[in-house]
């Protein structure tokens, strides 16, 4: 799970443990009085193997037997992927709303690497993280939601960059926390904000429904973007829509072209 420590730092970890003899914030109680002994089979490990570097998983052994006895077809699948797809079974309001929003993210995003591109599509599926909760606390909510989602085949920095996307979704601004902008390069942060930015555009022209995503057309050409949206799509939130865009072309130095096509 990319969840990894040097040798020095899992034996400074382990000093402040034995200091404390276990009784410290974060390790559940139960297991407090069988720290000690933990240590000592951690120290002779790193003693005996002299490892480069120590690997968590946030699962256990028995989630390691089950994935032992997958095929290696199953293995090579991406597991990022289809864990928001399932996630998004539970929280978003209306089935197909991931694939129709990457479907229409996709061609603003030409100027991204293909591993932030792998994470833009999965911002989508999370594109509905927090409709329930209120709306002032919506993106500070997705945040903490992403921070703390039980996904894997991301690392600190990736899933720290999909938050600051989540939040950008909601608020149409980059984060303030010190956390995320200290992970994040500048043009990071501006990549991240761009996504969020189209993300936040199309779901207020669609009200995240997939079949009116499903009517826009969105086509990429060399530094500019033509999107074709039904007149009624706009509705009389123009001078919104209008705003969104602009602002989306400032941050991803791009020109949006914009077609009102008559539904048929």
């Amino acid at each position: 799970h990319r969840l990894t420590l040097t040798p020095a730092e899992m034996t400074g970890i382990m000093s402040a443990i034995d200091e404390a003899n276990g009784e410290m914030t974060g390790i559940p109680p139960a297991r407090r009085s069988s720290m000690r002994q933990a240590l000592k089979v951690m120290t002779a490990i790193i003693n005996v193997l002299d490892p480069s570097g120590i690997v968590f998983s946030s699962y256990g052994v028995r989630e390691g037997i089950l994935y032992h006895e997958l095929s290696n077809d199953i293995r090579r699948i991406h597991p990022l992927p289809p864990g928001v797809a399932e996630f998004a079974q539970k929280t978003q309001r209306y089935d197909g709303l991931g694939k129709s929003l990457s479907h229409q993210v996709m061609p603003f995003l030409g100027g991204l690497s293909e591993s932030k591109k792998r994470l833009a599509n999965a911002c989508c599926y999370l594109a509905d993280l927090t409709w329930l909760d209120h709306p002032d606390y919506r993106a500070s909510l997705a945040i903490e939601k992403m921070l703390g989602l039980s996904i894997v085949g991301i690392d600190h920095y990736e899933r720290a960059w999909m938050a600051a996307v989540l939040s950008v979704r909601y608020s149409g601004e980059f984060p303030g926390q010190s956390l995320l902008r200290g992970l994040l390069t500048r043009q990071e942060r501006e990549e991240a904000r761009l996504v969020g930015l189209v993300m936040r555009m199309l779901m207020s022209v669609s009200g995240g429904m997939p079949k009116l995503l499903d009517q826009i057309t969105t086509k990429e050409k060399k530094k500019s973007v033509k999107i074709t949206i039904p007149p009624a799509l706009f509705g009389t939130e123009t001078g919104l829509i209008n705003r969104r865009i602009t602002t989306i072309e400032k941050i991803g130095n791009l020109k949006v072209k914009v077609k009102l096509n008559a539904a048929d």
